[in-house]
């Protein structure tokens, strides 16, 4: 980033092919879409763990009866945006599929970036430049990943957040979640300290059981919402219990 500062004509370039390797549920994906955000440029992610061939992202030919175009090519001439962030979520569950369509097999061409200047869309035939694509990973254990396709990505490390980190990023989950379900005008944006303290040291706690948990105690503190137009604050009676969180719920009828 510093190196494209000093050019003329500077673009958004990271350099390298970044993976973001680490414990599931601590946040990678949601760290990728904010970046994104922050660049204002547009974002496309790419769930690798459902993928089971490459026409998602390189395109059918229209030869086939639902051929139509990937979302590359939609990105880059749709969108009108040359240099967006693609992310390829969850890249090491990707399936061993040694057919020449896998989705593997099409990532090949599109992450060298000499190969990338005349990327094909299958459908639309036009040959054009993929090489400024900002491309990320995420996974959980490389030792999982197709060694060729590993060697094209600089790993960077995600490490668990620990308690003391925890206690600075539930107050931010909170107020996201409120803010994204608009709710602002009912509940409080800010969390008690007891609060995060009981969230922060629940078992095998992840960034994703927490927002799970937020949610389900905004749920359940919705029964206190009254038309005075009173805020309502979130306790630590709202929270799920720890003997809840494993049961099955049923649906139906009793």
């Amino acid at each position: 980033m510093r190196l494209n500062a000093l050019k003329k004509h500077p673009i958004l370039n990271f350099g390298a092919n970044l993976l973001l390797n680490g414990p599931a549920g601590c946040g990678k994906s949601s760290f990728m879409l904010e970046l994104a955000e922050s660049f204002e440029t547009k974002f496309v992610s790419v769930s690798c763990a459902s993928a089971t061939n490459g026409f998602d992202l390189t395109g059918l030919s229209a030869g086939w009866g639902n051929g139509k175009a990937g979302k590359i090519h939609a990105v880059l001439a749709d969108e009108r945006c040359p240099n967006p962030f693609v992310l390829l979520d969850e890249l090491d569950k990707t399936g061993d599929d040694n057919d020449r369509h896998s989705f593997t097999g099409a990532l090949f061409g599109l992450l060298e970036k000499n190969n990338a200047k005349k990327f094909t869309d299958e459908f639309v035939g036009v040959e054009m430049d993929a090489s400024m694509i900002n491309w990320f990973g995420t996974s959980n254990d490389t030792a999982c990943m197709d060694t060729a396709i590993l060697d094209r990505f600089t790993v960077l490390q995600v490490n668990a957040p620990s308690k003391k980190d925890l206690l600075k990023i539930i107050p931010h989950i909170f107020r996201q979640t409120v803010l994204q379900h608009e709710l602002q005008e009912v509940f409080t944006t800010e969390i008690n300290a007891d609060v995060v303290q009981a969230l922060s040291t629940q078992e095998s706690v992840s960034i994703r059981r927490i927002k799970a948990s937020l949610e389900t105690a905004l749920a359940n503190a919705a029964v206190r919402v009254k038309k005075d137009g009173k805020k309502v604050f979130l306790t630590t009676e709202d929270l799920p219990k720890e003997s809840e969180k494993n049961v099955k719920q049923r649906m139906g009828f009793i």
